[in-house]
């Protein structure tokens, strides 16, 4: 079975120019509006901002629910 190619990856090494969203916002209403908007990619952080796991859920649903681009979560570190 063929994996998956990883389109974003593959333009990156192609170096291709991308253009991207990192984002801090708590509100799911706020992320779903920039779901719809034309990134090549998006991070979601969730380290530097003031979020919990209720809102980081909403937050995922409402990005995955979209027809958006490409997606990660920054989780939360533990300090040492």
């Amino acid at each position: 079975m063929a994996c998956k190619i990883n389109e974003l990856r593959a333009r990156m090494h192609a170096n291709e120019r991308l253009t991207g969203l990192w984002c801090s916002m708590t509100s799911a209403t706020a992320v779903e509006a920039l779901s719809t908007l034309a990134y090549d990619w998006f991070l979601l952080d969730m380290e530097h901002a003031p979020k919990n796991s209720r809102t980081s859920s909403r937050n995922c649903a409402c990005w995955t629910a979209a027809p958006s681009p490409p997606w990660c979560a920054r989780r939360p570190t533990t300090a040492c």
